[in-house]
């Protein structure tokens, strides 16, 4: 299933049809508001396959004893699944794909910045190494992105690349307590996000509370090897909608 969004018009419907053919936690939920008023879900799927596949890694059971928080059950009641104790994976071998593809690494300050997106109003954005809006993140198909991420705010954080396929590495997925436990104030988290299955143009946000809306977001292109077609220029053009206060505020 691609992790990406369908449009439903009001008083509308669609039916979604995917076939599970790797283990995966996928949080499904909306993108606009109702997404906090209770429309999201967690999809586990194949849970034998998690077990049998998935290695997490000891920085990500790390975040969440920072913050007290539980490794083993899950939303659906599962108390077998235990982040804690899963074997070696025998499909994914995350060292090894860094060492055979172009390693692109980022260092990211997450923190926020006094500033005026509307020429009207001044607030507190969501800002990454004090730049606003965050500057695009571009890379080839194959590489694999190294996400050094620095929690300055106050409150945890998450990095969640969306429309980013995971085998078996949903730990990276950014989904705070569905795929992680968030990064706590003051700390430090690694994202490794590989691209070898995949091209286009998907986006990278913030994945806690309201962050996505207070600025913590930006295109994450991943450019073709080969060019499927001719052209003279690519430019990356990107809007947003922009609030007179912060999400809390409102």
């Amino acid at each position: 299933m691609r992790c990406d969004e369908i449009a439903i018009r009001s008083h509308s419907y669609t039916k979604l049809r995917f076939r599970v053919n790797h283990g995966a936690i996928i949080f499904f939920h909306c993108h606009m508001i109702h997404n906090f008023k209770g429309l999201a879900v967690t999809f586990i799927a194949a849970p034998d396959l998690l077990q049998k596949h998935m290695k997490v890694p000891d920085e990500v059971t790390r975040m969440c004893k920072l913050q007290n928080i539980k490794t083993s059950g899950n939303a659906a009641g599962n108390a077998g699944f235990d982040l804690t104790g899963l074997p070696q994976p025998l499909l994914v071998n995350r060292d090894a794909a860094i060492g055979f593809a172009e390693r692109v690494e980022l260092f990211w300050d997450i923190g926020r910045l006094n500033i005026s997106r509307d020429g009207y109003n001044t607030w507190d954005s969501i800002c990454v190494n004090n730049a606003v809006p965050i500057p695009p993140v571009h890379v080839t198909q194959g590489d694999v992105l190294v996400l050094n991420v620095r929690n300055s705010l106050d409150v945890p954080t998450a990095v969640h690349a969306h429309g980013i396929y995971h085998n078996y590495t949903d730990y990276y997925d950014g989904a705070e307590m569905v795929t992680e436990c968030g990064i706590p104030p003051g700390e430090n988290f690694t994202y490794v996000i590989d691209t070898t299955t995949q091209a286009g143009d998907l986006w990278i946000h913030g994945h806690v509370h309201s962050q996505l809306t207070d600025g913590f977001r930006t295109p994450f292109i991943i450019h073709e090897k080969v060019k499927p077609t001719t052209y003279d220029k690519d430019e990356v053009l990107y809007f947003e909608d922009w609030n007179e206060r912060t999400f809390e505020d409102m």
